[in-house]
């Protein structure tokens, strides 16, 4: 009876220590978009519109970078801090940026092509905007793949490029799951809320970071060892 009691209480620990652990990170990730939480909410709507949603690059890649050390954590003293967040977050803010803020001008201009520019015909802006949705659809899994990728390595850019597009072609199963999550997160935030997401954001990253983790495993293997080698 008494290793049936200790079984249990273990299993009890766990699941509120997972708990906890995802309730606090998703505080830490609301704090680290506060400037972009506040603009959305107080501002009305104009082209600087681009700042907020620049600075939500950096927070996402030490969001998956943190979901990946409570991944790999061997105990649970190691569990990840908010020391740990910050340290994170300030060593991958420029190289987040090289590539988030070409993303997000691509897409906020795109956007804005899509909901106000007339190309003069319906059939062609029909066209126009289909294309427009297929670039930012691509783009966006392009860029999904490097923020998690480089919230574990440090490559050029153009190496992180190329190895995303590499594996969302070689590991077609693992692409299709990852817009699958997006999708659904997408769907779910058009259905409620944005600010419904926030809440479970630790979650959906979680989801994204564990689903990635044997490309991870991957690159390790064939490209961070083989460096090291060389």
């Amino acid at each position: 009876m008494n290793e049936k009691h200790e079984f249990q209480t273990g299993i009890l620990h766990v699941l509120t220590t997972n708990i906890y652990f995802f309730m606090v990170t998703n505080v830490y990730f609301i704090l680290s978009i506060i400037f972009s939480l506040t603009w959305g909410i107080l501002l009305e709507r104009s082209l600087l519109d681009i700042l907020p949603l620049i600075l939500t690059g950096p927070a996402l890649v030490t969001l998956s970078s943190f979901l990946l050390q409570f991944i790999e954590m061997n105990k649970e003293s190691d569990l990840p801090n908010f020391i740990d967040y910050i340290s994170i977050y300030k060593k991958n803010f420029k190289e987040t940026l090289s590539f988030w803020v070409p993303y997000s001008l691509l897409v906020f201009i795109l956007s804005i092509n899509i909901q106000y520019y007339d190309w003069g015909n319906e059939t062609l802006t029909k066209i126009a905007n289909i294309f427009s949705i297929g670039i930012i659809i691509i783009s966006t899994i392009i860029v999904i793949y490097m923020l998690i990728i480089s919230s574990k390595f440090k490559f050029r850019m153009q190496d992180l490029l190329r190895i995303s597009c590499y594996y969302i072609i070689m590991r077609m199963k693992i692409t299709l799951g990852i817009v699958g999550i997006a999708f659904l997160t997408l769907f779910v935030t058009i259905s409620y809320s944005e600010f419904f997401i926030l809440f479970i954001t630790s979650l959906i990253g979680y989801f994204f970071v564990k689903y990635m983790s044997p490309i991870l495993s991957d690159i390790e293997e064939n490209f961070v060892k083989q460096e090291s080698n060389n």
